[in-house]
Parts: C-alpha cells; structure tokens; sequence
C-alpha cells in the first residue's frame, strides 16, 4: 500500500470523491463473448451481478481488495449506486478519508486482467 495521491483542485467542492476507474459494459459483454458463457439472462440485474463476480475473481487472484459502490444507497439521496465504478480510497472537500491505496503496478495489472487498455485509476 502507499500514500493515495492528493485530491486535484477542481473536485475540492465537491462532497464525496472516488480514487478507481470505471469499468465500463463491454468488459463484461467482452467476457462473457471470449468464454462464451450464454448461462446469463439478459437482463441488466444479472449481467451487473456477474460483472460484480468478475471483478471479484480477477480481485482475489492477485489479492487486492476493492470496493464499489454497488451495494450502497445513500438514503435519502435518490441516487442509484454506481456499479461501474471501482475505487480503493474516498475523500471530500479536498481531503482524503483513505489514505492508502495498492501500489500502480498492482492496480496496472487489475487493469490489465480486465483488457482494460489506456486506464489508470484517478480521483472522480
């Protein structure tokens, strides 16, 4: 783990800050094509399920915890959870709450495990 890096002056105001990347669909859908694994009904709940199994597996391989904010609702915010979101540290209003992230290398190879291409994990 090292220090996360600091958060950039133009995301100060805001509330509540990420340090990940996101994952986008055709991760899954690229996934799901290479394995040729047609046992996931179509519907967007399970494929978000599996996406979140996949992302958990790669994980766990290389030993890396993560967090997304999948399983969190906000109450009284009406927004939904980001699923496509993957992030080791959190901050707001400039400061960060987690100050300790995975090394680059290890979080290049998360990347690299997903086929994710031209991704670096940033505040957002």
């Amino acid at each position: 783990m090292v220090p996360a890096p600091p958060i950039p002056e133009n995301l100060h105001n805001r509330r509540r800050v990420l340090y990940g990347f996101r994952v986008p669909d055709g991760v899954i859908e690229r996934y799901i094509k290479e394995k040729e694994t047609h046992t996931i009904p179509p519907e967007f709940y399970w494929r978000r399920q599996y996406k979140w199994a996949l992302l958990r597996s790669i994980a766990h391989d290389i030993d890396l915890p993560f967090y997304t904010r999948y399983h969190e609702v906000i109450e009284g915010c009406g927004t939904e959870p980001d699923g496509d979101m993957v992030y080791w540290s959190t901050g707001g209003y400039g400061h960060v709450l987690a100050p300790r992230v995975p090394s680059a290398d290890k979080l290049a190879l998360f990347a690299e495990r997903l086929g994710l291409e031209g991704v670096e994990p940033a505040w957002h």
